[in-house]
């Protein structure tokens, strides 16, 4: 839509009809789309990548890093396409 929205104008018009009114009243930006990055083997760590990786070899038997997290799955959940997924 060419518009840039600040994320508080989300807050103050969090409604379809609020968003569409912001939308008419602004004016239109030229739009420029970010390139994807050029397709390499490995890319370099951000700082704060590199950061954790450090830490993590410090204290090799620290979890503190981890986020462990359990999704239930639904019925309807088809096994083997998850299973094809996590044998790659």
């Amino acid at each position: 839509m060419q518009v840039k929205i600040p994320l508080v104008e989300l807050f103050k018009s969090p409604t379809i009809r609020g968003l569409a009114k912001y939308l008419k009243e602004k004016n239109k930006e030229l739009h420029i789309s970010i390139e994807p990055a050029e397709e390499k083997e490995y890319y370099e760590l951000s700082p704060a990548q590199k950061r954790l990786y450090i830490l993590q070899q410090l204290v090799t038997d620290n979890t503190g890093y981890n986020m462990p997290d359990v999704i239930p799955l639904g019925e309807d959940a088809e096994k083997r396409k998850l299973e094809s997924v996590f044998k790659n």
